[in-house]
């Protein structure tokens, strides 16, 4: 038998740094993948709803005992998450952003993102950075990290010096747990 998984892929030009995405245009994943609408030139990994996918939403998750409450600003943003509800245990979901410069090999350049993984059975959230080399993991993080939906969101903060001089896609790589009650964000 055959499976297949789609990747949507947009034309774009190369972003500059400072890089700062608030996925506010997104809709990944609410309803039917016809509906599905995401930020210009960021690719997801599977793009459909019947599968372990990274999606966007507002507020709580749709499964019990997951996910935050909101976003980490103002909790009424919008944000990344994955929905263990559908999939299996081992499951791959990736965002993947747009190519950015990181032009000058002097600069430290860093990557700053926050996370909420909030779900017994939580999997593994991973981060890639890919020159054109292949992907290179750079981060990962495996297990609940915060215990009720109103956690606060933790920062990571990565240091991606190693790349300075290259142009860089940088990948959000979640793994899932051994059952729905895993939601990341």
């Amino acid at each position: 038998s055959f499976a297949l998984s789609q990747t949507v892929t947009t034309p774009c030009d190369i972003y500059a740094v400072p890089f700062i995405e608030t996925f506010s245009g997104s809709s990944w994943g609410q309803t039917t993948f016809a509906n599905i609408t995401f930020d210009p030139c960021w690719n997801a990994n599977p793009l459909t709803t019947s599968a372990f996918s990274w999606r966007a939403d507002q507020g709580t998750t749709t499964s019990f005992a997951t996910g935050p409450n909101g976003d980490h600003t103002t909790g009424l943003g919008t944000y990344l998450y994955t929905e263990a509800s559908s999939g299996f245990q081992g499951a791959v979901a990736e965002i993947t952003s747009p190519l950015i410069a990181l032009d000058d090999p002097s600069v430290g350049y860093q990557l700053t993102f926050w996370y909420h993984m909030y779900g017994s059975n939580m999997g593994t959230l991973e981060v890639l950075v890919d020159n054109g080399a292949g992907g290179t993991a750079i981060w990962s993080l495996s297990g609940q990290q915060q215990t009720a939906n109103g956690d606060d969101w933790l920062e990571a903060q990565l240091d991606l010096s190693a790349f300075a001089g290259d142009t860089v896609t940088v990948t959000w790589r979640g793994t899932r747990g051994s059952s729905f009650n895993g939601d990341m964000a």
